[in-house]
């Protein structure tokens, strides 16, 4: 018998596939080189070798920023970082000596933070089960504590759903309407159990690893 997914039930899965519902918000000092505003940005986008050490800083931030104890204050930090310094650079050595001394900031921010305990990626089931696709959890880093989680596979058994958990010392209580489980996590393993709700079943249960190309 084949079952019809509900109005709410197909926007939502058409909302997961959607990359615009995948892509993240960007850092507060990004550059955004379709429409750079300052001078310092316009001559990053038009630099290859800035728009290397850009992304390289980017990369650095979202790392400080997972283990910063205050998101929002590390955010406000950035943006003035980009506003106060980056952006009153009128020359290139000043841009580069501008990214480097952050990125230093960057780094000792990483070096002193504690790492999350879940790594971020797409993990599937394993083992897989028999009959169809295994199922799969994609985890993306909020801050320290927080994360967001999606179910990507769907079936009779197992739908669409996002939310977001806070882990307590490796462990997790995910609730979201119509889907509740608990997590027990290490990096690169995630163990699923007690789930329960009309959108998720025990055909979601399991243990999950992390997808080998992004180990």
């Amino acid at each position: 018998m084949t079952r019809t997914l509900s109005p709410l039930m197909l926007a939502l899965a058409l909302a997961l596939a959607s990359p615009l519902a995948w892509a993240g918000t960007a850092a507060a000092s990004g550059v955004d080189c379709e429409a750079p505003g300052s001078w310092a940005e316009r001559t990053v986008c038009t630099s290859p070798a800035l728009r290397g050490t850009e992304q390289q800083l980017q990369t650095l931030a979202t790392e400080a920023r997972q283990r910063s104890q205050d998101p929002e204050a590390f955010d406000a930090a950035q943006a003035d970082w980009a506003g106060t310094r980056r952006d009153a650079c009128n020359t290139v050595r000043c841009l580069q000596t501008s990214y480097a001394s952050r990125m230093d900031e960057l780094r000792l921010q990483v070096a002193g933070g504690r790492p999350p305990l879940l790594t971020p990626g797409t993990y599937h089931r394993h083992p897989a089960p028999e009959d169809g696709a295994p199922p799969a959890l994609w985890i993306e880093v909020l801050d320290q504590d927080r994360y967001r989680l999606r179910v990507l596979s769907a079936s009779d058994d197992i739908r669409p759903v996002e939310g977001e958990f806070s882990e307590r010392v490796g462990s997790a209580r995910f609730t979201t309407p119509g889907c509740a489980f608990a997590l027990a996590f290490a990096p690169d393993v995630i163990v699923l159990s007690e789930a329960a709700g009309e959108l998720c079943s025990a055909a979601l249960e399991g243990s999950y690893l992390r997808t080998a190309s992004e180990q």
